[in-house]
């Protein structure tokens, strides 16, 4: 059982400036992954194991982050009443959506 878990690489223990309160990966290869923190998402190599971007258009805390199933958009949203959609390659918004009641606490595609 030893050699089997002497395989695995050691993990990479990343600081955030706050909490983690979202993760999405991406069903498309290379499979990047995205950490919404406080109110910036990092974007993920999952190859590089690192992180290669940064999203900081909020205002307020990210609650919320998902990928489409094609990997060609993003959707973030949190506590400052919208949500906001991404070009999943160049990373620019592409729409925002305001004037919720309150929070985006979670959304899909």
């Amino acid at each position: 059982e030893q050699r089997y878990w002497n395989t695995f690489k050691n993990p990479i223990i990343n600081k955030y400036p706050s909490s983690v309160n979202a993760i999405a990966f991406s069903a498309i290869e290379p499979h990047d992954f995205i950490v919404a923190s406080g109110t910036v998402l990092y974007l993920y190599d999952p190859v590089a194991n690192e992180s290669t971007k940064t999203i900081s258009q909020f205002k307020q805390t990210v609650r919320c982050v998902t990928y489409r199933p094609d990997g060609k958009l993003i959707a973030a949203g949190g506590d400052d009443k919208k949500f906001q959609i991404f070009n999943g390659k160049t990373r620019d918004i592409l729409r925002q959506f305001r004037d919720h009641k309150g929070s985006v606490q979670d959304l899909q595609f």
